[in-house]
């Protein structure tokens, strides 16, 4: 009876987030909102791919790219600042920077989005993408302010909400979708689902977002310029950080686009959507919780912060290398489960992806160089590796190489990436720790 006891309690902990430190709460809030979220969108792929085609999902994932692109300078990344402001007035602030830069992108993007859709159909591989391009407006606004919401809730260390809000868009998405796919709307549908997902998690959020909006009510012009004045520093190198990080990933299915076709990226998103998603649930979880932990921790007890990362990587390689188990045995399971012939060879791009999966929860979920203003490290980093992607994707399909030979090669360039991002961490760490250290105590 001992034994069933312990065992209640313990799950009755993970289930109502109890007990433990903050960072142990929050970050059983978010994965416990995250495997609510994303679970019925993982049992739902095989129905998604007898509603929509491999050409479908190829398309989708270049508006996904488009966006992904977008939304990383549509805020400037004030967003970013946010938990590193000193005051609740100060985090709010850059919330208010974020939305004014928000808007006038958003206004900019009415005009690019026209513009492309007429520049897009003389492009090879990227026609599929011109109708899906009057959505971006849209979804530029909701994905970035939905990002700026996520962050004041991460300064305030309350995860439950950003929790909840993915519940939210999951629901809405997932909803969406079966409703477009029975009305074959195709790769439309995708998209349109994507953004009313969007929209419904920022209504939530904004919602449960009452201390922010009566921060931002009493925000003054000279505020905002002094926000202005201490942050855009920071806030145009993180920037600069963000939009590298997004171009690496999302030059790999533009590139194969022009090289291969709209199935073979349909092939390469389906995949990378199905190892991500469950994988999602574990580091966003623990990303969100440790960037609220070390954005404090890194002042005033950086030992701490040294623990608690190097206790987290190691817990974290337990759960990448069963991951790069599961990806490589693909071939063999994913035609079955997808249930059509169309779908057969994904599987080959799921192992061909294992490297880079087992190699992003290992590192990803811990890395927050800004909190050490050191982004500027990743960018250089970041522009490597999108270098050396672009090079890697060039040749070898220039070269007639097939589209898993390609996909492995980019995969393996991560895994380099990422192994070199630890070691930045560490360093960062040690010398954070070394700055509060004298004599026989800590500062």
């Amino acid at each position: 009876m001992g034994l069933l006891s312990r065992s209640y309690v313990a799950f009755q902990s993970i289930i109502l987030a109890q007990g433990g430190s903050r960072f142990r709460q929050n970050f059983l809030k978010v994965a416990r909102a995250n495997i609510i979220a994303q679970a019925a969108p993982l049992a739902a792929v095989p129905i998604l791919t007898r509603l929509y085609t491999p050409a479908d999902f190829g398309a989708m994932a270049l508006f996904a790219s488009v966006l992904q692109i977008s939304l990383a300078v549509v805020t400037m990344r004030f967003g970013w600042s946010v938990p590193n402001a000193s005051t609740r007035a100060g985090g709010a602030a850059c919330i208010a920077m974020g939305i004014i830069v928000l808007l006038i992108c958003g206004t900019l993007s009415i005009v690019a989005a026209s513009f492309g859709k007429v520049a897009l159909t003389f492009w090879e591989g990227y026609q599929p993408l011109s109708p899906l391009l009057p959505l971006l407006p849209a979804a530029l606004i909701a994905g970035g302010l939905l990002e700026l919401l996520q962050a004041w809730h991460i300064r305030m260390a309350d995860l439950g909400p950003v929790g909840t809000g993915r519940i939210t868009q999951s629901s809405a998405t997932l909803t969406s979708q079966a409703i477009c796919g029975w009305l074959q709307l195709g790769a439309t549908g995708l998209a349109v689902s994507s953004v009313l997902g969007t929209v419904a998690a920022t209504i939530y959020m904004l919602k449960r977002s009452k201390v922010l909006l009566s921060e931002l009510r009493r925000i003054t012009g000279r505020r905002v310029a002094t926000t202005w004045r201490r942050f855009w520093r920071e806030a145009s190198a993180s920037t600069l950080v963000s939009l590298v990080n997004a171009a690496t990933l999302a030059v790999i299915p533009v590139l194969l686009a022009h090289f291969f076709g709209a199935t073979e990226v349909g092939w390469y998103a389906l995949m990378y959507r199905l190892a991500i998603t469950p994988l999602s649930t574990l580091t966003s979880a623990i990303s969100q919780s440790f960037w609220a932990e070390a954005a404090q921790l890194v002042r005033i007890d950086a030992k701490r912060l040294e623990a608690i990362y190097l206790n987290s990587s190691k817990r974290l390689m337990w759960v990448a290398v069963p991951t790069l188990l599961v990806a490589l045995a693909g071939p063999g399971y994913i035609g079955p489960i997808l249930g059509d012939h169309e779908w057969h060879e994904a599987g080959y791009i799921l192992a061909a992806l294992g490297p880079m999966l087992a190699s992003t929860i290992a590192v990803q979920p811990l890395t927050h160089l800004i909190v050490h203003r050191k982004q500027i490290w990743k960018v250089y980093l970041d522009a490597s590796r999108l270098i050396a992607l672009v090079a890697a994707i060039s040749t070898l399909s220039s070269s007639g190489f097939s589209i898993y030979i390609v996909v492995t090669a980019t995969s393996l360039i991560f895994v380099i990436s990422y192994a070199t991002l630890f070691f930045l961490n560490l360093i960062c760490l040690r010398r954070a720790v070394q700055r509060q250290i004298v004599p026989g105590q800590l500062k």
